[in-house]
């Protein structure tokens, strides 16, 4: 039913958010120092967190935010279609205390991810903008 109450044209901008949203997640979380374990990705990250593992994921349950642990060094986090900029901005948060990163999306017409936060402007985009 979810597909037949979006349609065609719905599931994929719904899908093209979700995946902006996670490259942006990878691309700040990178830009903090940490490392995305994957090198491709739709809309699932595995992110080292090294000794903060499992301190990471005790402030992100008392938060109410689900992050999968895959083993005593590294966390799972997936989006969805409920993920907003301020969930990214909270998981950056998580996994640096003193991340003052901001997220702001916007998805234009032809469904291109425009970013702005101050770390993105000094790297390479890999979306053209609107």
């Amino acid at each position: 039913m979810f597909a037949v109450y979006h349609g065609p044209q719905g599931l994929k901008r719904i899908a093209e958010r979700v995946h902006c949203l996670t490259a942006i997640l990878a691309k700040g979380f990178e830009s903090l120092g940490g490392k995305v374990l994957n090198d491709s990705f739709f809309d699932t990250l595995t992110l080292e967190t090294g000794t903060n593992t499992t301190a990471v994921h005790g402030a992100a349950a008392s938060r109410g935010v689900n992050l999968r642990v895959i083993n005593d060094t590294c966390l799972g986090i997936s989006l969805d279609e409920t993920t907003t900029a301020e969930d990214v901005e909270t998981l950056w948060q998580l996994l640096d205390a003193n991340s003052s990163l901001r997220c702001s999306t916007n998805i234009t017409r032809k469904q291109r991810c425009c970013v702005t936060y101050a770390v993105w402007r000094t790297r390479i985009s890999p979306w053209t903008g609107p």
